[in-house]
């Protein structure tokens, strides 16, 4: 699969608002697993979401036991991992919460990217904040239906003051 942007995932498989990462994955042809995850050897917390191959299909996972943002989320992310061609050798992507966070991993940090302008593409952002003139970070993260932590870290990189 080539590397392609959320922009052109977007562009060619959503028009819809807010975006739903479970159609636009299927729209792919990637299976989408909502599974009950477990501790792994190795990593300090349970596993919110995955990326792989079974056979030729890409597979993305995320933890059943999630809150619904957290999986739209998880869902995005993994869905770049894939289009980020970070999946094309055969290699497998593990995700907790605390790796979501790292900033020092490259690709954990392209698909954190990847995920963001997914669900809160920059276009609509600043439709939303310079247009329609919606301040109110509570209403933004409604609006996406994301959290608010995941729509103030986004305004933040757009370099988009709300207050």
């Amino acid at each position: 699969m080539p590397v392609v942007t959320a922009k052109d995932v977007l562009q060619r498989f959503s028009h819809e608002f807010p975006v739903d990462p479970v159609a636009i994955a299927e729209r792919l042809g990637m299976t989408v697993l909502f599974e009950d995850y477990w501790r792994e050897p190795g990593l300090s917390d349970d596993l919110s979401g995955r990326a792989c191959h079974e056979g030729e299909r890409p597979v993305i996972g995320c933890s059943a036991g999630d809150h619904e943002l957290r999986q739209r989320f998880t869902l995005a992310h993994e869905i770049g991992h894939h289009m980020l061609g970070h999946t094309a050798n055969g290699q497998v992507f593990r995700d907790t919460t605390k790796n979501f966070n790292m900033n020092g991993q490259r690709q954990e940090v392209e698909a954190n990217a990847f995920a963001a302008e997914l669900l809160m593409p920059e276009k609509m952002v600043r439709h939303f904040v310079l247009n329609q003139n919606v301040r109110d970070l509570h209403r933004l993260a409604d609006l996406f239906n994301v959290s608010q932590p995941a729509m103030s870290y986004r305004l933040r990189n757009l370099g988009i003051p709300i207050y």
